[in-house]
């Protein structure tokens, strides 16, 4: 009898469990590439750059078929690296991306989704240029815009996921110390856990 309540009880935990996860936080890694920007004075390359992410997300609606989650990503790019023929340039600089926004997600096990939202960017430039003298540029703040899609794989009975998504910011301009420069875009790609809760 004992057996049977213990086996009972640990079925209905786990029904619980499983029903109740309408929240989930995710940690990704990834790449982030930014397409050449131009300005009066040259073009400016970015190297590619690793990101980290974290992200809280949590169901509005949920169905068989489909559901509505609100998703607040926060992504942190340490170090990217500029180069042109412009030596007065900021040699680098760092951007950390806030763009709460809303997710469809297809399916549950196997899940495509999209996503935009909205929000700031922070870049921060380094204090030295790039022919090694002291930066003019500042660290500014910026608005944001996001569009993602992406790939989850849930397992019925675990809390764990994998996630893989794509993610392209439209955002202000960084302060390079380059004037009117059109570097607008950048695109993440990445991938990690998420946990359901």
């Amino acid at each position: 009898m004992r057996k049977s309540i213990a086996v009972f009880s640990l079925i209905l935990a786990s029904a619980i469990h499983v029903a109740a996860q309408k929240s989930e936080i995710g940690f990704l890694a990834g790449v982030k590439i930014t397409p050449d920007g131009t300005s009066p004075v040259g073009t400016t390359r970015v190297d590619k750059a690793f990101t980290f992410e974290a992200n809280y997300a949590t169901t509005l609606i949920s169905g068989e078929a489909a559901g509505l989650e609100i998703n607040i990503p926060l992504i942190a790019v340490p170090t990217s690296q500029t180069n042109s023929s412009n030596l007065l340039e900021a040699k680098s600089y760092s951007s950390i991306y806030v763009t709460p926004g809303i997710r469809v997600r297809l399916g549950r096990t196997f899940g495509p989704w999209v996503e935009g939202g909205a929000g700031i960017v922070r870049f921060g430039p380094s204090s030295t240029n790039l022919a090694g003298g002291t930066t003019t540029a500042t660290s500014t703040t910026k608005a944001a815009y996001s569009v993602a899609g992406g790939l989850d794989l849930r397992p019925t009975h675990s809390p764990f996921g994998f996630r893989f998504e794509a993610r392209e910011f439209y955002t202000g301009v960084p302060n390079l110390a380059v004037p009117r420069l059109n570097l607008h875009n950048n695109v993440l790609l990445g991938g990690g856990l998420v946990l359901r809760f």
